[in-house]
């Protein structure tokens, strides 16, 4: 099968490593810190019109780990959102030219949803309460209007695999580095405040399943389905490194996400996908990991 993932940062990359041996993959960055592989990474900006030429898309299909809006960012929304709508208009114009099979959009369950105290199916109306939240939220509404089928991914918080340390990506591996070097965290979420994260392998097999099932449409939520505190994965990051993190706390503000946990029955009756990578073994495998990438 021939994919071609756009974007190569941590998802992207992650992903087109766990995909590399089985199918033919081409990632699509810009200036991106992750290349190594024996996937085909070419430096392109996939918003600009004429971007495909040369590249392997009829009959491919296209996964976009692309990230324009961080979780973060904030400002002039309207102008932001405008800006991205126009930039999608472009790619999906030219992805629908070259006639791709499918297009699978990484979405984030884990705020466009909003808070609930429940696990929350995809049919749950949604609320997202940020600018990233609510570019995602747009970016979904455009897909079905596409010339190609979509697959809609809502995630929740993907965690280990390889990531530039430099970047902030992630309050598991954040949390690690700080014990190990004995740095302080600074705590803007309630420690009681709950998500849901997966081991980043269960993610990319999350996608093979899908690809040998040959779903190409519909929403899905994509995570562990259960709810860790954060006060808990500070207790477990700390076990993993043999390490207390030094914490000083700051007011999360009034729309601080407090409980989001993803309902993932529907992709578990549709393809028998569940997450199998329990959060402790998935801390320690990534303690693992970066206490090797300090040493070097």
């Amino acid at each position: 099968m021939n994919i071609v993932i756009l974007g190569c940062g941590y998802l992207g990359y992650n992903l087109a490593s766990a995909l590399q041996d089985k199918h033919q993959v081409t990632a699509l960055g810009w200036k991106s810190p992750y290349r190594e592989g024996k996937f085909r990474y070419e430096e392109r900006d996939c918003f600009q019109r004429g971007f495909t030429q040369g590249l392997p898309l009829e009959g491919a299909v296209v996964i976009d780990a692309v990230g324009l809006i961080g979780n973060r960012d904030s400002g002039d929304e309207a102008s932001a959102l405008a800006v991205l709508r126009e930039k999608y208009r472009v790619l999906f114009d030219e992805l629908a030219e070259r006639k791709i099979d499918r297009f699978i959009f990484f979405s984030s369950g884990g705020t466009v949803y909003g808070s609930n105290p429940e696990p929350v199916s995809e049919d749950r109306p949604l609320q997202p309460g940020s600018l990233y939240a609510r570019s995602k939220v747009m970016l979904e509404e455009m897909i079905p209007e596409c010339r190609f089928p979509g697959l809609i991914l809502r995630l929740s918080n993907p965690y280990g695999g390889k990531q530039d340390p430099h970047k902030s990506q992630g309050v598991i591996p954040i949390l690690i580095r700080k014990a190990l070097k004995n740095e302080l965290f600074e705590m803007y979420s309630r420690p009681g405040s709950v998500r849901d994260y997966f081991y980043i392998d269960d993610l990319c097999r999350a996608v093979e399943v899908l690809l040998e099932k040959d779903i190409k449409e519909g929403t899905l939520n994509v995570g562990s389905g259960e709810g860790t505190a954060l006060s808990e994965l500070i207790r477990l990051c700390e076990e993993a490194t043999g390490r207390r993190i030094r914490i000083e706390y700051h007011d999360p503000g009034e729309n601080a996400l407090d409980t989001n946990i993803l309902d993932v029955r529907r992709i578990r009756e549709l393809t028998g996908w569940q997450a199998e990578t329990e959060l402790r073994e998935g801390i320690r495998r990534e303690t693992e990991r970066i206490r090797k990438e300090e040493e070097q």
